[in-house]
């Protein structure tokens, strides 16, 4: 039976916070490796645990607008995505423990039918009138006048990170026409994919750990 499990964290913060899970999954009998991209191997490695490189990370780029920035994006998640789905194919993971923002990554996973868990970092929640968003300094109110207040926190969310996301769009849409790969979010969607929104955009819907 194949027993390996991925795990793509993305934050060095999150690879400390993960080892007691690594481990507990080792002792069980599974094959647990690190999707890294770059120095956290020597971190995993120290840790008693393997790993894969899936991309080494790049000397720090002055990219000063978003046009430059999308390209660049784009770029680097096809190259980290094309090695992703050949780690698949090759090693066939039985599950994939993902950090549920990491939206860019989980294409190859979706596409080929690998079942992922969420692991849940940070302090984070969906929307909803019931609570005010992490983040805003809104105290918690019960009854109408809450969600009605809830409900503008968010709105306020929800527009900040609409107005990144359309100038995102309106570049990535000009890139289709140059590379021929489609909008992340496009192809989370045409993968069976479900995205739900939060303090930090959209995050992955499934389980969470």
């Amino acid at each position: 039976m194949n027993n390996k499990i991925f795990l793509l964290l993305g934050e060095k913060s999150a690879y400390h916070s993960s080892f007691s899970l690594a481990r507990g999954l080792v002792d069980s009998g599974y094959d647990v490796y690190y999707l890294v991209f770059g120095m956290e191997g020597m971190l995993i490695q120290n840790n008693g645990f393997k790993y894969h490189l899936i991309h080494p990370k790049e000397r720090k780029r002055n990219i000063k607008n978003t046009k430059a920035f999308t390209k660049y994006y784009h770029l680097h998640q096809y190259v980290v995505n094309r090695k992703i789905e050949k780690l698949i194919v090759k090693e066939r993971p039985q599950l994939c423990i993902i950090n549920c923002l990491n939206i860019d990554l989980c294409v190859q996973f979706l596409k080929h039918k690998i079942p992922m868990v969420n692991y849940v970092n940070e302090l984070i929640s969906n929307s909803t009138m019931a609570v005010p968003p992490i983040f805003s300094s809104i105290k918690p109110n019960q009854g109408s006048y809450g969600k009605v207040v809830n409900g503008l926190a968010w709105a306020r969310v929800y527009a900040a990170w609409w107005r990144r996301k359309a100038k995102f769009k309106v570049y990535t849409y000009l890139l289709k026409r140059q590379y021929p790969f489609l909008d992340t979010y496009d192809l989370v969607k045409k993968y069976g994919g479900k995205l739900d929104f939060c303090e930090y955009g959209y995050r992955l819907r499934g389980y969470d750990y």
